[in-house]
């Protein structure tokens, strides 16, 4: 109760986020507190809906949908958020609905919607793009036009090289001398306009004012790191009843998920297992687990990331400070290994100019900047 009262959730919400009770105790309770029925996934035979009218298909975190049991009676189920209990006991009394009603776990909803709608889920994540944004995808390969041009273009330099090969090869080299120039160039201007970045101490915020934030962590083929990353996620400092890590893996990644399973994973971690189904991409699997994600902010780690305890906050509260301009944040990364050889270290200068110097200094210009691909905070997608 105290939790929930800093949280500003309720009792239910956070047992079941810091596992003091599981899903199948707490719903199989409330429903004989309710006087409905508890139905396990076994007693589903049938899948009547699932669809929520979106362009994006079905929602796969949908807490009601409509299912014909083995026994033959067809009837809502739900497995509803610990915040709602109350108005549903107050609807089932009020409109006589006890008998027509069955609960169940959430892990259950979410498995039968997946089960059966997988193929549309993976449709929509290697797809949704090409549809919706034609010109913003590379579905569809090469335009005619860009076709044309590249192949002009080839068949020049070959023409060049076979006719007047001295001409061309200076004209290369000055071409790229250029572009290599234009690279340090841009590096000497962020050296003489440096600034060291404005750290301001993070302010004491009203825990209830917290939104859910989902991260994202992709791994595949990454089983020798799974106990090093589990064990650094777990120190992500943010209300576990307002947290949710989604452990995104292929559904042929055997070693990977077996050696997940081998953890003791919070409640707040969920295993969203991707179909096998070309292309084999961090990007389609990305797609495929937003689905499921249902934080207000979104993160992305790598396997090998171990992300700063404190930074979600940091992000959050970099967000509330800045306009609805700035739609996505991205962390510094840093090194670890930088004093075990000569590689690592030039690794590590290389990350701090980066990180340190160019970016802040690309972001202070309005120029475009480059995505690590990791540790990237986003806002605006629920």
């Amino acid at each position: 109760m105290m939790l929930a009262a800093k949280n500003g959730t309720v009792a239910g919400t956070e047992l079941l986020a810091h596992g003091a009770i599981t899903q199948e105790a707490y719903y199989r309770t409330l429903a004989n507190h309710l006087q409905v029925s508890f139905v396990e996934p076994g007693d589903i035979a049938m899948i009547m809906n699932g669809r929520d009218g979106s362009l994006e298909g079905v929602n796969v975190r949908a807490n009601l949908i409509w299912c014909q049991l083995r026994d033959g009676r067809t009837l809502p189920v739900t497995a509803p958020d610990p915040r709602s209990v109350e108005t549903l006991s107050v609807s089932l009394a009020s409109n006589g609905l006890r008998r027509s009603f069955a609960l169940t776990k959430p892990e259950t909803l979410r498995t039968l919607l997946t089960r059966k709608y997988w193929p549309l889920l993976l449709e929509t994540a290697t797809r949704k793009l090409a549809y919706d944004e034609p010109a913003m995808s590379a579905h569809a390969g090469a335009r005619f036009w860009q076709g044309v041009v590249s192949a002009l273009l080839v068949l020049g330099v070959a023409a060049a090289f076979a006719t007047r090969p001295g001409i061309a090869s200076t004209a290369l080299h000055v071409a790229m001398s250029t572009f290599f120039f234009s690279c340090v160039l841009l590096r000497l201007l962020a050296v003489l306009t440096f600034r060291a970045p404005a750290t301001a101490p993070l302010k004491r915020m009203d825990p209830r004012t917290r939104p859910d934030y989902s991260v994202l962590v992709c791994l595949y083929k990454e089983s020798a790191v799974v106990p090093d990353l589990i064990a650094s996620l777990k120190t992500i400092e943010w209300p576990r009843s307002r947290l949710q890590i989604l452990l995104v893996c292929e559904d042929d990644d055997v070693d990977t998920i077996d050696a997940l399973a081998r953890q003791e994973l919070p409640p707040c971690f969920e295993i969203v297992r991707v179909p096998p189904a070309q292309p084999r991409t961090k990007p389609k699997a990305l797609n495929y687990a937003m689905m499921f994600a249902r934080g207000q902010f979104i993160t992305l780690y790598d396997a090998e990331d171990r992300p700063h305890p404190r930074q979600l906050e940091e992000a959050w509260q970099t967000f509330l400070q800045s306009d609805e301009s700035v739609g996505c944040l991205q962390a510094p990364l840093v090194k670890a290994n930088t004093s075990r050889n000569a590689l690592t270290a030039l690794f590590h200068l290389e990350y701090a100019g980066l990180f340190g110097g160019l970016m802040p200094w690309l972001a202070r210009v309005g120029s475009p900047i480059m995505l690590g691909g990791t540790s990237n905070h986003f806002r605006g997608l629920m």
